[in-house]
């Protein structure tokens, strides 16, 4: 799974045509055992105080997200 950060993945995702199969056309240079199977966009990564990334709310989001949201996410 990967998660990608634009600008403002609202709107510039949008605006430029980015889509999972955009996406995926720029990451061919990748092995296919490290090829996502799921790009889910946002706005921003979670964060801990540390300024790393909380895996744990990363989690909890994919977590609560449907079959229908996580199919639309799958390359």
């Amino acid at each position: 799974m990967a998660f990608c950060v634009f600008i403002s993945a609202a709107t510039h995702a949008k605006d430029e045509g980015h889509d999972g199969k955009s996406i995926e056309a720029g990451l061919t240079d990748l092995l296919s055992c490290m090829m996502p199977k799921y790009v889910i966009m946002s706005d921003d990564l979670p964060r801990l105080p540390s300024r790393k990334i909380d895996r744990n709310v990363l989690k909890k989001i994919v977590g609560e997200m449907d079959a229908t949201a996580l199919q639309k996410c799958f390359l």
